[in-house]
């Protein structure tokens, strides 16, 4: 049983949807990002993940996880809105889209990985 994850369905929950997420990273992994269609079925699936991970969030981290589905939506409709072979329209879309979350998304990522491992990973 993964340490945290025995306490509360919402913990239990979120946990599993963590591991769901790794599981759709993982795949990613393999895609070229010069192959838009792919790229942009990773981020949408990956994007999805996401709302299940918020869907499934307890409230003492649901604002972060909050954040993290915002940047992983607006990635993903940067990769929507342009094509691989003109990167600079690309980084430029890319950019602007992680804009609006530049103050939040260093401290949401540092306390959803804080929690994760406090949470999520078995125990010894």
């Amino acid at each position: 049983m993964l340490a945290g994850c025995g306490g509360g369905a919402s913990v239990e929950r979120f946990c599993d949807s963590v591991a769901d997420l790794g599981n759709a990273d993982l795949a990613a992994l393999g895609t070229r990002d010069t192959d838009d269609p792919a790229v942009r079925a990773q981020l949408q699936r990956i994007s999805a993940k996401f709302d299940s991970v918020l869907d499934a969030s307890p409230a003492d981290i649901r604002d972060d996880v909050a954040v993290l589905a915002g940047v992983t939506a607006a990635l993903e409709d940067a990769a929507r809105a342009t094509d691989s072979r003109n990167q600079f329209d690309r980084a430029a879309a890319v950019l602007a889209a992680l804009e609006p979350f530049e103050q939040d998304l260093p401290g949401a990522a540092t306390r959803y990985n804080d929690y994760v491992t406090r949470n999520c990973t078995p125990a010894p």
